[in-house]
């Protein structure tokens, strides 16, 4: 399994672009994290 950390803002950035390129060539079940989908706490 292959933990993606998305930090795109952007949603079709060329970064993101490569990015699922590069992770469908692998071959291997991914789970994506999108910090813009996260409430981080503010302390």
């Amino acid at each position: 399994m292959i933990l993606f950390v998305n930090a795109c803002v952007r949603e079709e950035s060329r970064t993101i672009v490569l990015a699922h390129y590069l992770l469908e060539k692998m071959n291997d079940t991914v789970q994506e994290v999108r910090l813009s989908e996260i409430t981080f706490p503010i302390s």
